[in-house]
């Protein structure tokens, strides 16, 4: 359950295309982000706990360098760690993706929020919002519904 920037020449906008979710056909998106931006989500790093449908998840969320944002998602039961699973944001040509597949595309990188689209193997929008400096919310939003996550700063190791 993964929930878990750009630059061109020095320019600040660049035109892509992300795969429609009903169709094959693209559509135009502008990315104004640079290779840099990723550290505006410094936010995101650390140890978070979520819940979906009353069942809570783990994820661990660290910058690996300076392109690249790992997530390790794990089970906890309560006295120790199995079945984790990693994903990333990392930059590739001239863009961030979320996913080993490039499964979504990162449209937008602020100070406080990420957004992304889906672009391959992907059927649902997701953006990651800060709240304060203990919690932040994953919103997946798709053709049918909107789920929303809410994360806690969680660290099982000081419970």
């Amino acid at each position: 359950m993964l929930i878990s920037i750009f630059t061109v020449l020095g320019c600040g906008q660049i035109d892509s295309s992300i795969k429609s979710k009903d169709s094959t056909a693209t559509i135009p998106v502008t990315i104004s982000y640079s290779m840099k931006d990723l550290h505006k989500l410094k936010w995101i790093e650390g140890k978070w706990r979520g819940t979906h449908h009353t069942k809570p998840f783990y994820e661990i969320y660290r910058f690996a360098n300076d392109s690249t944002l790992e997530i390790i998602s794990y089970d906890w039961n309560g006295k120790d760690s199995s079945h984790s699973s990693k994903s990333r944001v990392y930059w590739k040509d001239g863009a961030y993706y979320l996913g080993d597949h490039l499964n979504w595309k990162v449209t937008e990188i602020t100070d406080s929020s990420i957004m992304m689209l889906p672009n391959n193997k992907a059927s649902n929008d997701i953006l990651w919002k800060y709240s304060d400096s203990t919690s932040w919310d994953a919103i997946l939003n798709d053709k049918k519904e909107t789920s929303e996550y809410h994360m806690q700063a969680y660290d099982p190791f000081l419970k």
